[in-house]
């Protein structure tokens, strides 16, 4: 039975998965999925055992793209704007899904719009975009969630601080943050010390 087949729920079902689990079976594994109906397939070009090491496999995506009825979402090592356009050329997937790539820079959607009047970000030291976008991010996460799970936003603190003189210390103290006031202590004093 195809998740279509069930009339009483309007919702879109989709699957997120790799190209398998310890050897690459893209083609078989999207063909299996496809019987199922989903929305669309996401689909991570490595392998569960690969974890994040080595390249993501693009052609992967191709592959999984040529044989699936459903449309194919590629994921895997998109850092930057030019990566979701190469990435859309090269697979003739139907989307791009970005994970890790975002984290710390969520400019990484938006091309060159996104520069801000040419602010460096990352570079031999604290770039202003960096700190401005990760104070605005918490502020915002608390607005909308609130602080007790304040927690959730320390890898994201983590990710806009790196490439640049001292990022290391910097990340480990907002590795620790339990709260705004905390970051913005942590800012102020990174600010000071220059």
């Amino acid at each position: 039975m195809g998740v279509r087949e069930d009339t009483e729920r309007d919702i879109t079902v989709s699957v997120k998965t790799r190209t398998g689990y310890d050897k690459d079976i893209t083609e078989e594994w999207t063909r299996t999925l496809n019987e199922a109906e989903p929305d669309f397939i996401s689909l991570h070009a490595r392998t569960f055992k690969q974890a994040y090491e080595g390249n993501a496999d693009w052609e992967a995506i191709r592959r999984a793209a040529n044989v699936s009825k459903v449309p194919i979402i590629g994921n895997g090592d998109v850092k930057s704007p030019e990566d979701i356009q190469k990435m859309f050329k090269l697979t003739g997937g139907k989307g791009v899904m970005v994970g890790r790539g975002a984290v710390g820079k969520p400019w990484v959607f938006g091309g060159e719009g996104f520069k801000l009047g040419g602010v460096e970000t990352g570079g031999s030291r604290l770039g202003p975009l960096n700190q401005t976008v990760a104070l605005e991010h918490a502020k915002l996460y608390v607005k909308f969630k609130g602080e007790k799970r304040f927690y959730e936003m320390r890898k994201h603190l983590m990710g806009y601080f790196a490439g640049f003189r001292g990022a290391k210390g910097l990340r480990v103290k907002m590795s620790k943050v339990s709260c705004l006031k905390d970051v913005v202590e942590q800012l102020t004093v990174k600010q000071l010390r220059g």
